[in-house]
């Protein structure tokens, strides 16, 4: 049965899924950091005209509030710093782990 018929157990919250890339390099990103191929090293010298990038990862939402994280890396935090909509009133929408 196709999702959302009666009798399928299954109710769309909304028709609009949010999907915000967070990063879309490869791991350890762009430049990479042990490379010094002619492209990374262009980018840490500035004399290439590319976009450093972190690691692919994205943020689903179907609320636009609450957000499930694809392939979290290690730049994980400055990626959501970086994201106002994966944010609460300026705060992280992860919370800070127990001490």
């Amino acid at each position: 049965m196709p999702q959302g018929q009666p009798g399928t157990g299954f109710r769309p919250l909304n028709d609009t899924m949010k999907i915000i890339v967070l990063g879309s390099a490869a791991g350890g990103g762009f430049p990479q950091w042990n490379c010094n191929c002619r492209n990374c090293a262009g980018v840490r010298s500035g004399t290439l005209a590319a976009t450093a990038r972190t690691q692919s990862s994205i943020a689903v939402s179907g609320d636009g509030k609450d957000w499930v994280l694809i392939n979290a890396s290690p730049d994980i935090l400055a990626q959501i710093r970086a994201s106002r909509r994966c944010s609460r009133r300026g705060q992280s929408a992860i919370p800070a782990s127990p001490p």
